[in-house]
């Protein structure tokens, strides 16, 4: 396993340029950025297998570390079938949550960001820096392969957020299952271990993590827990009674919308779909969703709340 002191290829993400890497290495980013403009986002049909067969071509076992405009670095493995995206110059990934972290540095709001279902920790080394306010950011990641690679990132962003190797889970302290042999963003918690790669995860409640106090802090909850987003938002506790919002997946193939429906039936919440604008537009009716949610394979990122204060900051016409 490599260090962060290893070299890794450097590629910044405004101008696409690339330092660091052999002639294979550059042919192969030059490739990955075809495919990642040509398939537009990484939930499209076509661009994991088009990365794996780049990497296979122009294979290299470095990492990638993106520089974004503000202080953030991130780090993947090169050809990472998902994240390979970032080598596409400006590509902007989650672009409504792109839009919401940008209008809240405009307006100076501050907020404790969760991560839930962390990945690699883009968001939390996107959130902390200095250009998104540098707001606390907390990184929760259940698979111990993703979780190495989220404190990688806080490593080479000077440690800036807190990270646990956790699953969030309404079962708190109890030891989960989770599978290891799918792809590392599709990695789901739960159920009974199918394979010998399956892991075993302690599981935390929201409501108990000691970094956060809900009494005094602006709350931003995002979840991306592989269907497990109401187990956690159960897990919460009285969370949502205070400044809380919570951005999260309504995934295109979910014909019903399952966690937008729970969310405002079980729990009272008021919908809305964003915008790369920093906009958003309030959900009265699920048809609303059906026109948004147009691609099967892609998750799609709506924000939820019955803050007085995020549902005014939601309402707004900027």
């Amino acid at each position: 396993m490599r260090s962060i002191n290893d070299e890794a290829i450097v590629l910044d993400w405004k101008n696409g340029s690339v330092s660091n890497a052999t002639w294979r290495e550059r042919m192969g980013l030059a490739m990955l950025r075809l495919a990642a403009v040509t398939t537009q986002s990484p939930e499209r049909p076509g661009f994991s297998k088009l990365a794996a067969a780049i990497s296979h071509i122009f294979p290299s076992d470095r990492f990638v570390r993106v520089r974004f405009c503000d202080d953030t670095l991130y780090q993947f493995p090169y050809g990472d079938g998902y994240w390979s995206v970032l080598c596409a110059p400006g590509f902007t990934y989650e672009r409504e949550i792109e839009g919401f972290v940008k209008r809240c540095a405009q307006e100076g709001i501050a907020y404790t960001f969760v991560d839930c279902g962390a990945n690699f920790g883009y968001w939390s080394c996107r959130i902390s820096s200095q250009n998104a306010g540098g707001q606390k950011a907390i990184a929760i990641e259940a698979s111990s392969e993703s979780y190495g690679h989220t404190m990688r990132n806080r490593a080479l962003n000077d440690n800036r957020f807190v990270a646990h190797h956790r699953a969030v889970s309404d079962q708190h302290g109890v030891q989960l299952t989770i599978e290891s042999n799918t792809k590392h963003e599709q990695r789901a918690v739960g159920g009974v271990a199918t394979s010998a790669d399956a892991e075993t995860v302690r599981a935390v409640a929201l409501a108990k993590l000691k970094d956060v106090d809900p009494e005094t802090e602006n709350i931003v909850v995002k979840l991306d827990v592989e269907g497990l987003e109401i187990a956690a938002l159960h897990s919460a506790g009285d969370w949502l009674d205070h400044r809380t919002l919570v951005i999260f997946e309504d995934h295109g193939s979910d014909l019903n919308h399952e966690n937008a429906r729970a969310f405002q039936d079980q729990f009272g919440l008021q919908i809305f779909a964003g915008s790369p604008e920093g906009k958003f537009t309030r959900i009265d009716d699920f048809s609303q969703m059906d026109a948004i949610k147009t691609v099967r394979r892609k998750g799609y990122d709506f924000f939820a709340t019955k803050s007085p204060f995020w549902l005014d900051f939601l309402s707004e016409n900027v």
